[in-house]
């Protein structure tokens, strides 16, 4: 008897096992199965496909909400999802050293350390799991992204146009629909349903206005400062949505944060003048981008006497009412995960630095001076390199968190550290030709130039 014919009986076995299991389950369980077992297959083969899943449960969250689906299962398969192709993408990369291992390294020790200080202080389980996929998900993102290729970045610049696009929609209808409208379709006021002086700050078709304005920020700013560094042929117009999309969204959603990231974006690229440009030209486009930020942070009122005053006295009366040794009181204490339906004590603090050092301490410094520091460096060194400038994004994001917890939009920072790792790794393996203007790329060889 042949091999292929000894395997029918195995295979036969195999498919009546499978058969049987599938009958004693719903509908439902068994298209979540293998609806799971697919995206494994496909995020193995193509590890950025997670962080595209990532972004599509984010950007998609209203729907299910109103189909009545779970959202937090799907988050936390998304970001086991993220974990697998993290893990393919470092077994495949050729390009991390040794500095980058021990960066990761350093990083997950911090993260364990933070939760097993949470587990010793008692806090709910559920609160210790929902922290640790809050503060994971970005980075795991960003160890896909540095294994990108120039076409899976275009991917998935054109999958987050395509979120924005709809979310515009989307919140367009929900203006006219009103407040009153929406709470009677099911969604809560206070949350999902929420308004500024009596006018409707629309989710999109994301969970929450600030999970909207802050993805859009972020869109808007890749598309403004990085998209024409990766952009291919047709890529034009797909741009141009993006930052119309993007603008439509930040209004719709009256969400200060995320215009902070784009307004940012946009003054650190016209103060970053190119030396093709006479000196008088450059020293105007210099004084326009940081007039244009500074007006917009004293219009906005983030840096206002009666903000800055508030926000110091929410800050000051939280660190005095509230124990922080030295080493945090745990990864979970304060944020997002606080505010989950399985804690005990609700502390939000709108600062993510204060937010991260009131659960890891000192600790906490291990995981900001490292960003901090690539992402600064990308930045000086992105007027000479525009494939690197994804680095202002980034460096927009950490203006962010000293005003709200913007990690933990987790669609936002996601796409922003995916998309700062792959500049990276499209920069080191891009050789780069001067043009005088501006500095482009030459067409990306090796890994940057598989199709996706």
């Amino acid at each position: 008897m042949s091999r292929a014919a000894r395997r029918v009986p195995a295979m036969a076995v195999v498919a009546a096992s499978f058969t049987g299991a599938a009958a004693s389950l719903n509908p439902v369980a068994l298209v979540g199965i293998l609806g799971g077992a697919v995206m494994v297959v496909a995020v193995v083969r193509r590890p950025w496909i997670a962080v595209a899943t990532v972004l599509a449960v984010e950007g998609f969250a209203l729907a299910f909400l109103l189909a009545g689906v779970d959202t937090s299962l799907l988050h936390y398969a998304t970001s086991a999802l993220a974990a697998i192709g993290a893990v393919i993408s470092l077994s495949r990369s050729r390009s991390e050293s040794a500095h980058a291992a021990m960066l990761a390294t350093v990083v997950g020790m911090v993260v364990v350390f933070g939760a097993f200080a949470s587990w010793l202080s008692a806090m709910p389980n559920e609160q210790i799991v929902a922290a640790l996929r809050l503060v994971l998900t970005p980075a795991l993102c960003a160890v896909i992204g540095r294994s990108a290729t120039t076409e899976q970045a275009r991917a998935m610049l054109k999958l987050a146009t395509v979120l924005v696009v709809s979310s515009a929609l989307a919140a367009v209808v929900e203006r006219r629909q009103g407040i009153d409208r929406l709470v009677n379709l099911g969604l809560e006021y206070g949350t999902t349903v929420r308004s500024y002086d009596g006018l409707l700050r629309a989710p999109g078709l994301f969970a929450t206005n600030y999970s909207m304005g802050a993805f859009a920020g972020v869109v808007g700013a890749l598309a403004l400062a990085w998209w024409p560094a990766v952009a291919g042929n047709g890529d034009r117009r797909w741009r141009q949505v993006a930052l119309v999309a993007s603008a439509a969204c930040l209004i719709l959603s009256i969400y200060r944060t995320g215009m902070l990231v784009l307004v940012f974006t946009a003054s650190v690229l016209l103060f970053m003048a190119d030396r093709g440009q006479k000196a008088g030209e450059r020293r105007l486009l210099r004084l326009a981008g940081g007039s244009i930020f500074v007006a917009y942070v004293a219009y906005s009122g983030l840096l206002s006497t009666e903000s800055t005053d508030d926000r110091f006295l929410v800050w000051s009366s939280i660190l005095r009412n509230f124990e922080t040794p030295l080493t945090g009181n745990g990864l979970g204490f304060s944020g997002s995960a606080s505010v989950s339906r399985f804690a005990e004590t609700v502390i939000v603090v709108d600062n993510y630095y204060l937010s991260l050092f009131l659960q890891l301490g000192v600790f906490s410094l291990a995981l900001f001076l490292p960003m901090g520091w690539i992402a600064v460096r990308m930045l000086v060194r992105a007027s000479a390199q525009p494939l690197l400038r994804a680095g202002i994004v980034v460096t927009g994001c950490l203006v962010a968190f000293a005003f709200v917890d913007f990690w933990e939009y987790t669609s936002a920072m996601s796409l922003a550290l995916f998309a700062g790792a792959a500049a990276r790794n499209l920069a080191d393996r891009t050789p780069s030709m001067d043009c005088g203007y501006a500095r482009v790329s030459a067409p990306p060889t090796g890994a940057g130039s598989v199709p996706s």
